[in-house]
């Protein structure tokens, strides 16, 4: 199991297509996009880790499941 897990911004934030960090045959406008806390709901990292349990990604070595 990887120790580390790399999510979108965008996926966690359900921010939609256009929220995209990068423009497929697109030179310009690329790596540009930001997210603000502002953004960020109650109760994300409580949903979260109800996925990451769900699809056994805890650490249950680390007592994190």
């Amino acid at each position: 199991m990887a120790r580390l897990a790399i999510l979108p911004m965008q996926d966690v934030l359900q921010a939609g297509s256009g929220h995209r960090m990068n423009i497929p045959g697109s030179n310009t406008g690329n790596w540009q996009w930001r997210f603000t806390w502002e953004q960020v709901v109650p109760g994300l990292s409580a949903r979260l880790r109800i996925l990451t349990q769900r699809y056994g990604r805890l650490d249950r070595e680390r007592g994190n499941g």
